[in-house]
């Protein structure tokens, strides 16, 4: 079977758009269950060049190598200089045996198409006009007559999927009808994807209208396996479908063949990523799920996701209940208050958006707990209109709550929620930003990465803060890199010493990275002062002109090598860490004052050991595993951690296993004990 189906866009001036379907009648035992689901990959123009050749050979290897049922190809019949790779497209096609080709116009210039990134494509066929904008919260997408085929997969030649799944869900949660597919890159002269990820398409027989159907009711779901079968059905339609009406109960069904790998668990998941259904501990190749539930909601989906013992998923385009569309939530987020009075504290933001296209007056807004309403008001809302509210809840009991938000039109609703756990003790880390810190407006990745992970963290720039021992005692660890200039700061530095003193001592945790830079001016100075005055055994080792000694890492690799120092021989924090290798910043080395190799310290525990090959330039030694690029040791009531360099800049935290340890090596080192 092959299929070109023609469709057009528009920007400003039209875009005509082509999607090509090689579609394979050969038969496939594996995943034919019920014969309903067919496996296949999505391509795009644009990973060809003008080229590139393809012809009928190429075609049905690409089918036989990668055990394809059809095969997508989307090109732009705007583009000139790609006719030649579409007539060859069409060629190919034509003389497959038991095929036949197909071109449908689909829509026309009334469709508007505005591309939200690279990673999108469309098939519609609809013709209503389409707001051009919608990043700014207008029509674009959400009306149900466009069919629009998001890609939250992308798959390269090399194997390296980049994924737009994040961005899929937030828009969904926006009232987006979306269908998810995955694209693939299939590239000669082997013709094979380096993948197993495919989508799959369900309809009942093999004929042109089925197909034509399944695509314009996104009648989807994506697995990274081949060959697992998915029903998915609610009140007897499937994912994709959408069901209208004012019913409140319903009824699912669920079957999951994997005739390959074991299915772990699985969820049906709703808007804002709540889980209406979990399935844990299956540990099955095949079952099946019936239930019921209520929804009095205007507007909801669901979907259904898959976990298999090798840690890959697979999930269904979602089923849409729409009762009408008004106001729904989205975004629904908790952050911890930073508040010193009131340690027990979370700050929950959402927003409300219109998507009826009309303007709604007199909208109720209400947030509740256990106890009274937090929040509480009527609202009026301009059509598309977007708003984001927050409530911050202070609390002094224990335990799990369940905060409702509600938004209430007449008699429409939409109803949202989100668990707190007032148990969790938010640990607050500063960052010194006021000592002409190396990297001090490099911080960024990590302060976002910590304050949703349970942290609350900041740069700090002001030196009256940073200096002030009243301001410190409010952190749990205070970060502190080498500066790269100090002597103009020699005498303000005293304050600061005198503080950490204290701050230390009464149970904060001082964590000093060393950085050997050539630009930086005698940073030893302020480095081994703060060591001092924490009555550190270890002070970062100087030549005779006090510069700073670089180290290597396990394969002698120095800074001056302009290669990455990468260290193996981590501590493991948690027995179950996959952290296997992080990676320093010009790291340098740092020696015992009573001359007793540093491993081998009292009241010292290696985090970062050197191996074997680890070298240290102009230093001989056999027994580096005595030697550490990182240690922690306790100063009175509180910690010291010294790092031999800088691994959670913005340039360095996606590097290796940077970020897992840098949040482990945290949660270790303020843990109680």
């Amino acid at each position: 079977m092959s299929i070109i189906i023609n469709m057009k866009k528009s920007l400003p001036v039209i875009l005509c758009v082509l999607f090509v379907i090689l579609a394979n009648n050969c038969s496939r035992t594996k995943l034919d269950y019920k014969k309903s689901v067919l496996s296949g990959i999505v391509t795009f123009e644009r990973n060809y060049s003008k080229s590139t050749f393809i012809n009928k050979e190429t075609v049905e290897q690409t089918f036989n190598n990668n055990d394809l049922d059809f095969w997508i190809i989307a090109t732009d019949e705007n583009n000139k200089e790609m006719e030649d790779f579409r007539i060859n497209i069409r060629n190919a096609a034509k003389k497959l045996r038991d095929k036949y080709l197909i071109e449908v116009p689909v829509s026309d210039n009334k469709f508007y198409y505005h591309n939200f990134n690279e990673t999108m494509s469309i098939y519609s066929n609809g013709n209503r006009k389409y707001a051009e904008n919608a990043e700014e919260d207008i029509t674009l997408f959400r009306e149900i007559q466009a069919n629009v085929l998001f890609n939250v997969y992308s798959i390269k030649y090399d194997g390296f999927i980049q994924s737009s799944l994040q961005k899929y869900m937030e828009l969904i949660d926006r009232g987006y009808i979306l269908a998810p597919i995955p694209s693939s890159e299939v590239l000669g002269p082997d013709w094979n994807i380096n993948s197993n990820l495919r989508l799959n398409m369900r309809f009942d027989n093999l004929k042109k209208d089925d197909i034509f159907s399944s695509i314009n009711k996104k009648n989807f779901y994506i697995t990274f396996d081949k060959d697992v079968y998915i029903d998915f059905k609610i009140n007897d339609y499937i994912y994709g479908d959408i069901i209208y009406g004012k019913n409140n109960l319903f009824e699912f069904y669920v079957e999951v063949k994997s005739p390959s790998l074991k299915i772990k668990s699985a969820e049906i998941i709703t808007n804002n990523n709540e889980i209406l259904f979990a399935y844990k501990d299956l540990d099955v190749k095949a079952f099946t799920k019936k239930g019921k539930f209520e929804n009095g909601d205007s507007f909801r989906y669901y979907y259904l996701k898959i976990y298999f013992e090798n840690g890959n998923t697979a999930f269904t385009a979602p089923i849409w209940l729409i009762k009408e569309k008004k106001l729904i939530i989205n975004n629904i987020l908790e952050k911890p208050i930073l508040s010193f009075e009131k340690r027990n504290g979370v700050n929950i933001s959402f927003n409300v958006e219109n998507v009826s296209g009309e303007n709604l007056s007199d909208a109720e807004v209400t947030v509740k707990g256990d106890g009274d309403y937090l929040y509480r008001e009527n609202l009026s809302f301009k059509k598309w209109e977007k708003k984001k509210l927050s409530v911050d809840y202070y609390f002094d009991n224990t335990g799990d709550e369940t905060i409702n938000i509600q938004c209430r039109h007449n008699e429409t609703l939409f109803n949202g929620q989100i668990k707190i756990n007032k148990n969790k003790e938010i640990k607050k880390i500063l960052f010194d930003g006021a000592h002409k810190n190396i990297f001090a407006d490099d911080m960024n990745k990590i302060v976002e990465r910590l304050n949703k992970n349970d942290y609350y963290a900041r740069v700090e720039k002001s030196i009256e803060i940073a200096d002030d021992y009243n301001e410190l005692i409010k952190y749990d660890a205070v970060v502190v890199t080498a500066p790269n200039k100090v002597f103009d700061l020699i005498d303000q530095n005293m304050k600061l010493f005198i503080s950490m003193n204290k701050y230390v001592y009464n149970g904060g945790t001082l964590i000093l990275a060393g950085y050997n830079d050539k630009t930086t001016e005698a940073p030893i100075i302020f480095m081994n002062e703060l060591l001092r005055v924490v009555y550190s055994p270890v002070r970062f080792r100087v030549d005779e002109k006090f510069a700073l000694i670089p180290i290597g890492d396990d394969t002698n690799n120095f800074r001056d090598d302009s290669k990455i120092p990468v260290f193996n021989n981590i501590e493991k924090f948690d027995k179950d860490d996959s952290i296997n290798s992080i990676y320093l910043k010009n790291p340098i080395e740092f020696v015992s004052l009573n001359g007793l190799p540093v491993n081998k310290l009292y009241n010292v525990k290696p985090l970062i050991v050197f191996s074997e090959t680890t070298n240290v330039k102009g230093l001989i030694s056999k027994n580096y595993s005595e030697r550490s690029a990182g240690i922690v040791h306790n100063f009175g009531f509180g910690k010291v951690v010294v790092l031999s360099g800088i691994n959670f800049t913005d340039y360095d935290l996606d590097n290796l296993d940077n970020k897992e340890w840098f949040i482990a090596m945290l949660k270790y080192v303020l843990k109680k004990g």
